[in-house]
Order: structure tokens, then sequence, then C-alpha cells
């Protein structure tokens, strides 16, 4: 099999698992505030990002207990789908193609955390009870995919309660990890 081949292979399972690594990955490390995930792959010409993020990192919360709350997360929404979000070469001349940017609650239980919710007000406080979670699917196109050798996270400097963000990455010269930081925002590749 050739390298493209190969790299278009490792980049579907990559992105067709994200979803389910993420899953497990909240459910096994309890929700770690702080913390995102980033898995990127670059495909020929088109560079492919995937974020999850505790909801608690962009809106200084984890449940949607009002309107005013949820203003908060759509508002968050539009800023997480923006291309402004990462910061790549200008030489690779990339623009971006798509992007899509959602929320959920995961539940989680009484004895995980120590604390209890009156579910009595069920249809007013629906989500309360459930952790909040981002998650953001961009792809761009590169002109000069040569020139793409890094991406420098815009995250920390627009929401202060992110800290890191745990980088899995598929790109020609194979797989890399990293974790990015407010000290350490690029990802060279």
């Amino acid at each position: 099999m050739n390298q493209r081949k190969f790299c278009r292979s490792l980049a579907a399972i990559l992105f067709i698992s994200a979803p389910i690594a993420a899953e497990t990955s909240l459910h096994h490390d309890a929700h770690v505030h702080g913390t995102g995930q980033l898995n990127l792959a670059v495909e020929g010409k088109l560079l492919h990002l995937e974020m999850t993020i505790p909801g608690h990192d962009i809106v200084g919360f984890e449940s949607i207990t009002s309107p005013e709350r949820e203003q908060q997360v759509d508002q968050a929404i539009d800023r997480l789908k923006q291309a402004s979000m990462w910061k790549i070469p200008a030489s690779a001349q990339c623009k971006l193609l798509s992007s899509k940017a959602n929320h959920t609650a995961e539940a989680h239980h009484e004895d995980d955390h120590g604390h209890h919710h009156d579910h009595h007000d069920h249809d007013s406080h629906h989500d309360e009870g459930k952790h909040l979670n981002f998650t953001v699917s961009q792809v761009f196109e590169c002109n000069d995919p040569k020139a793409l050798t890094q991406i420098e996270a815009q995250l920390f400097g627009r929401f202060a309660n992110s800290e890191a963000l745990k980088v899995q990455a598929l790109t020609d010269k194979g797989q890399m990890s990293a974790t990015l930081n407010r000290n350490k925002p690029v990802f060279r590749f």
C-alpha cells in the first residue's frame, strides 16, 4: 500500500474513531476541566481538525440551567466555528471549507461527584446534572500544503478557563502527539 493510501486510511480511522475515543475518554477520565482533545489530520491539501472540550473550559459552567446560559452556549459555538480559532502559516494559503460546532450534555452520577441535584423541576432544568461538552469539526483547504508545518491554538487567549489541549495528529510524516497550553500553544509537524 502506498503512503498516500496509508495516510488516507489512517485519517479515516482517526476521524471515525475520534468520537468513540472522546466518549470513552470522557467516561474514564472523569471529565477533566481545563483539558480538551484535538485530533488533526493532513490529507493532501486538506487539514482536518476535530476538537472536544469541556463546557467549563469554554463558558465557565458545566450545565445549562437558564436561558442566559443557553445564550452563552450559542455565542460560544459561534466563536468556536471561526477559522481564526487557529493560526495557520499564511504561506500555506488555507481557507476554511467547513466548520461545525455543537454541544452535548453527558450525564454524571451523584457517587462520581458527591453532589445531588433536585430534579422535581425537570422541564426547566433539563440539562442540570449533566456535564456540558463542546465538539468542533473543521476542514481547511491549503493551496500549499508543504508550507503547512504548524498550527497555533488561539483557544487559550479566547477562553480563560482553557488550560491544555491534547493533540493527536496524523500527517505524511506519521502519527504525532503533544499537549498544548498557554505557554506552548503551537503544534509543529
